[in-house]
């Protein structure tokens, strides 16, 4: 475990608050050294820059208390939620003179992992709402083969799933 600690990737603030001993057994605590080990410090150094754990391992208990679903990766210490936003103030002040939207804060999901592979995802669909207004907000993952039309048609077509759904639960 080069760049994560063992406390880093057992630290929450709901498991202080609510007096939960949040403390993996054994088995758990070997996965999470594999996924620091196998996954994580290797993100860290091709990122070349910190990352931070928003979400590492939680016991049942804890799990529970922040909404998680039942089998969590989490749980069994094989998956972490991270974020690597640095600098923050230079990637908010880039964000805010170039995109014409408040995009609001996201982060992805690391998770399961084994010798042949890993999930990685990051939240592609998102929507905001208030009273007075909706913002749907989609992506695509552009490679070097993407067709840029493609593309932009597997946006729209995201777009639509959230509209559709919303105007579902409209007629309700």
């Amino acid at each position: 475990m080069k760049y994560f600690t063992m406390a880093e990737m057992t630290n929450s603030e709901t498991a202080k608050k609510r007096g939960i001993k949040n403390e993996p057994n054994p088995t758990q605590r070997a996965n999470i050294e594999t996924l620091v080990n196998e996954l994580l410090d290797k993100v860290r150094e091709r990122w070349g820059k910190p990352l931070r754990v928003t979400s590492g391992f939680r016991c049942d208990e804890l799990n529970t208390a922040v909404g998680g679903v039942k089998k969590s990766h989490h749980t069994l210490g094989c998956a972490a939620d991270i974020v690597a936003g640095t600098p923050k103030d230079r990637a908010v002040e880039y964000i805010l003179a170039n995109e014409r939207h408040n995009r609001e804060c996201y982060g992805g999901y690391i998770g399961p992992f084994d010798e042949r592979s890993f999930h990685f995802a990051v939240n592609l669909r998102s929507l905001c709402f208030d009273e007075h207004t909706v913002a749907v907000f989609v992506g695509s993952g552009i490679t070097d083969k993407s067709v840029p039309e493609s593309e932009y048609a597997e946006t729209q077509a995201k777009s639509e799933v959230i509209l559709n759904t919303l105007t579902k639960l409209n007629h309700k």
